[in-house]
């Protein structure tokens, strides 16, 4: 990816069209290292273990009261790390369906790139 001026700010690596659990999406940045974001944070899945079965007797409730609409889904946060135990620079919430980006840690136009690519791929 290219700044306003030629610059190049980094390179954006989209998961494997395969990977179906956790994909992993890298932001390499220009002279730095590189920041890995897995589909659903390992928090996200331990919640979404411990409340499946909630989940599971909602959504029969909704089936049958004829809603039709179903609040399952796989967990979809991510968090862009240089590393584990490492501060996230970029973090996606997927209730909320927002970013959330540490200033000085990456360019905010990378992150902003990042974010745009992730919506466009399905945020999965």
């Amino acid at each position: 990816m290219l700044g306003p001026g030629g610059e190049e700010l980094g390179e954006l690596c989209t998961p494997a069209k395969r990977a179906r659990w956790r994909p992993r999406w890298e932001i390499r940045p220009a002279g730095g290292d590189a920041l890995t974001g897995r589909g659903g944070t390992v928090t996200s899945w331990a919640v979404f273990v411990l409340l499946s079965p909630l989940w599971l007797v909602l959504n029969l409730f909704w089936a049958v009261g004829g809603s039709g609409d179903s609040a399952w889904s796989l967990p979809v946060r991510t968090a862009w790390r240089h590393g584990p135990g490492r501060p996230a620079s970029l973090k996606y919430h997927g209730l909320s369906a927002r970013y959330v980006l540490r200033t000085g840690s990456l360019d905010a136009r990378l992150a902003y790139a990042q974010a745009v690519v992730h919506q466009a791929r399905g945020s999965s």
